[in-house]
């Protein structure tokens, strides 16, 4: 009987030190995990800064270059000025093209949310790539159970 007890406390010692095994392994992967992503956003959040940085000063300029291209027309098309049909189309072309760049560089800079969603979609496929190299690892040779 005392060898029954004694078998039943030592099943229950293994079983608690495995549970806490676990737990340690899992708040380790978990934090992990953690890290990676934070260190993702991190170099998300810096690319966007520097894309926004960017295009700013791009969406200003373009403004100007329209503003410019405009009073451009505007003088050439002033009372007892003639303009040849060629230069009118040329000016047209022109504030056409600075009418496309600006909307696309106001759809850029204007559309944060989807950049942060293309990041996130970047970040869970990374960590789902590591996740697969970790599941891959292969169980050493000697792999035999460790007994005290």
């Amino acid at each position: 009987m005392e060898k029954t007890w004694s078998r039943l406390g030592r099943v229950l010692k293994d079983l608690a030190l495995a549970c806490l095994n676990a737990t340690l392994l899992l708040l380790l992967i978990s934090m992990l995990l953690y890290f990676m992503a934070a260190r993702k956003m991190e170099s998300v959040t810096d690319s966007f800064a520097r894309s926004v940085a960017v295009v700013t000063p791009l969406r200003e300029d373009v403004a100007e270059m329209r503003q410019g291209f405009l009073a451009l027309r505007d003088a050439m098309t002033a009372p007892g000025r003639s303009v040849t049909p060629e230069v009118q189309a040329q000016l047209d072309a022109l504030a056409a093209r600075t009418q496309m760049l600006q909307a696309a560089l106001e759809e850029v800079s204007g559309a944060p949310a989807r950049l942060l969603d293309q990041a996130i979609r970047t970040g869970a496929q990374e960590a789902r790539a590591t996740l697969m190299v970790l599941r891959a690892c292969p169980r050493p040779d000697d792999a035999t159970p460790l007994r005290p």
